[in-house]
């Protein structure tokens, strides 16, 4: 086998050779394969060296260079004695194969192969097992016409009202060149989801859960909660409980949707996920459909592996990457600069309290509205049905409250043992008029869409509420209050890494209870609440269209320097925590200044190792006395304007930018300096801070600056 295998990677790199007069190799990076299990054959990613023909800009037609990068294919195919179970020829070049660990170790080292890795099973970036406060449903009127978001994710309900087709989007976008190919039930392509494909080859639809539909509808719930958030329309959400109704808009409502399936739920829920070789084949047909922004909801790796690889190329195809950062608090899943990393903030959530009639008020997280007048407040531990205990009726377990003595009164449960709805639809079945859901220590807050009017309050204070209903009969009233907490990322949103080569996050989006749009499929209604990065994610691709509607001329570089530079940074996180703060789409769309990025220069750089990408930020790394880095603003307003910049934040080093003001004329170009220099002492392990463009008018861009020892 061994000596075949050789006499194959001969003939092989024969070939190749032959090949690079046409179509000339670049230099290969170096990457070691990962891990792979011992004995049988298991499925691999390769990519190749060089750009797919989405990032190709030499003398060679598209239809010449695809056919060269087929060939190359083929040899490595030829030199492995394998056959591709998928290849991808215009996000990246590569395949899937099957392979040993004798020949995958051995495709490594195969001329033209920049990457082998083991197929894995990312998860997708839904709320966190304790997932916090909540934020209400966003009404942001028009935005994104013209534009189609590509999700890669759990597919989509297209039946739901945030995706009913409407005048307001416009004529059918030129550019985008997909569709529904694949029907899915009654519904093929609308004019509101003009695309719609699957992709289960890897991870085999042998092991679908029983029922699941293999087509681009969604079984789970979360694209459609995603594609809402983004691109959803304008529209009424109809609940069963008070209030009948609020209005819902996703941040895009007039920008289309297209739909890449990856994602996908096993017998056992652990074992649900999106194969890498599925994401990557749903990155390349997106690219191929060129669609205007590309969302993944997915867990990143952390590392340069094959997807990052296809997103390279969906940059390059000037397409505007945005994922979620990842919902561990730890390294963060998309660590390039193409891609645009959002974290979870804990903006916007509803605040509420319990005013009791001796004034005593206690404040927690109100969700589904308040009460009409003053309740009786009891502990539904005093509340217990016949035949069920006082512990079972402190938790609220179905049926254990007494309907005669709970009507028309705030029951007080405790958390544990049985859901938060369930305990909900307990109190709404014993008729009661509202809840209060007293937490256990250590437990966030949780935002839900409830049955009926709820506080859910913390530990402390649900023992003084016990306490004082200890000393006798207590009336009270729920109500709304105005929040006033300032915006922070969530404890649980990945941080970034000192020693990557982009600050990340790139920026925050509310993330905690985000009312969106659900499959019907979920049997949870029409409507649900999404918390984790991946709702983040989704408003800033949704913010990305509005940008590209209202400057189609941009390119995605500007698009992501536009969104980062306009955030509003937190109170009290670090940088790596928050980057540059949480999203403004307001401002986004009027940014004045941007940095831009050649095309191309993203792979310059990888391939060199050497060079700087213009970014939006800056991470300093291994800093001996000072350094200089260069950067280049775009004055993207129609006039000319005068800028000044202040430098501010930071206590281990002095951080200085030339010229100090500058005036930049419509579409024209400014350069400056940022040079880093050591304070006498001893430099913190991590000194963060912001360099501040300013104009006349107030308008700011930041740039978020990370010195690491």
């Amino acid at each position: 086998m061994a000596r075949r295998l050789r006499a194959a990677a001969l003939a092989g790199a024969s070939v190749l050779a032959a090949l690079t007069t046409l179509l000339p190799l670049p230099a290969t990076a170096s990457a070691a394969p990962s891990a792979v299990a011992v004995g049988g054959e298991d499925l691999y990613l390769i990519a190749m060296v060089g750009p797919g023909t989405a990032g190709y800009r030499g003398p060679l037609s598209t239809a010449d260079y695809r056919a060269g990068l087929m060939i190359r294919q083929q040899a490595v195919l030829t030199a492995l004695d394998a056959t591709a179970e998928s290849r991808w020829t215009t996000a990246l070049s590569g395949m899937s194969v099957r392979l040993d660990p004798a020949r995958a170790q051995a495709a490594a080292g195969l001329p033209g192969v920049q990457l082998v890795q083991p197929d894995r099973v990312h998860q997708v970036a839904a709320a966190p097992r304790s997932p916090a406060t909540g934020a209400p449903p966003s009404d942001t009127g028009r935005g994104g016409r013209g534009t189609v978001v590509g999700f890669v994710d759990t597919g989509i309900d297209a039946a739901n009202p945030a995706f009913v087709g409407s005048t307001r989007l416009g004529p059918a976008p030129e550019r985008f060149r997909g569709g529904c190919p694949q029907l899915w039930g009654a519904l093929t392509c609308t004019d509101k989801v003009v695309g719609a494909r699957y992709f289960v080859k890897a991870f085999g639809s042998q092991n679908l859960r029983a029922g699941a539909s293999v087509s681009a509808h969604d079984d789970q719930g979360h694209g459609t909660m995603v594609a809402s958030l983004a691109v959803g329309n304008q529209t009424t959400v109809a609940a069963a409980q008070k209030p009948a109704s609020s209005r819902f808009s996703g941040i895009a409502p007039d920008a289309r949707a297209a739909v890449y399936k990856a994602c996908w739920e096993a017998p056992d829920p652990d074992q649900d996920g999106c194969a890498s070789a599925d994401v990557v084949a749903a990155i390349d047909q997106a690219v191929a459909d060129r669609v205007d922004v590309l969302n993944l909801a997915i867990r990143g790796s952390g590392t340069r592996d094959v997807v990052a690889l296809a997103l390279l190329g969906a940059a390059e195809s000037d397409i505007a990457v945005v994922a979620a950062a990842g919902n561990e608090a730890g390294r963060i899943g998309y660590q390039d600069p193409w891609v645009t990393a959002v974290g979870a903030a804990t903006t916007g959530y509803p605040r509420g309290e319990l005013r009791l009639g001796d004034g005593t008020r206690l404040r927690g997280l109100l969700t589904t509205g308040g009460t009409d007048g003053p309740r009786r407040v009891v502990a539904a531990s005093s509340l217990a049905a016949a035949g069920a205990s006082a512990d079972e009726a402190r938790i609220c377990a179905p049926g254990s409250l007494d309907a005669g003595r709970a009507a028309d009164r705030i029951v007080v449960c405790e958390r544990g043992a049985v859901a938060r709805l369930t305990k909900a639809e307990t109190v709404r079945l014993a008729g009661g008029a509202a809840m209060v859901l007293v937490n256990g220590r250590g437990d966030e807050l949780a935002a839900d869409r409830p049955a009926l009017p709820t506080l859910s309050v913390s530990a402390a204070k649900g023992r003084a509420l016990r306490e004082r209903l200890a000393q006798g009969a207590a009336r009270g009233t729920i109500i709304a209050v105005a929040s006033s907490a300032p915006a922070r990322a969530t404890r649980w949103s990945a941080t970034g890494s000192r020693r990557a080569a982009a600050v990340k996050p790139d920026l925050l989006a509310p993330g905690l209870g985000v009312l969106a749009a659900t499959s019907s499929a979920t049997g949870r209604g029409r409507w649900d609440v999404l918390s984790g990065t991946s709702a983040a994610a989704a408003q800033v691709a949704g913010a990305a269209a509005r940008v590209r509607a209202r400057h189609p001329e941009w390119s995605q570089a500007a698009v992501r320097s536009a969104l980062v530079g306009t955030a509003v940074p937190t109170a009290g996180d670090a940088t790596l925590r928050q980057g540059a703060g949480v999203l403004d789409v307001d401002a986004a769309v009027a940014p004045g200044l941007v940095h831009d990025v050649a095309p191309g220069r993203y792979r310059r750089v990888l391939e060199t190792g050497s060079g700087e990408v213009n970014q939006s930020a800056l991470i300093v790394t291994g800093l001996r006395g000072s350094g200089s880095y260069r950067r280049t603003l775009t004055n993207v307003r129609a006039n000319a304007r005068y800028w000044s910049v202040r430098a501010h934040g930071f206590t281990g080093h002095r951080v200085s930018v030339r010229p100090v003001a500058v005036k930049v004329g419509a579409g024209a170009h400014a350069h400056y300096t940022i040079t880093v220099s050591r304070l006498p002492g001893r430099a913190p392990a991590t000194d963060d801070g912001w360099i501040v463009w300013r104009d006349a008018r107030d308008n700011r861009v930041r740039v978020p600056v990370v010195i690491a020892r």
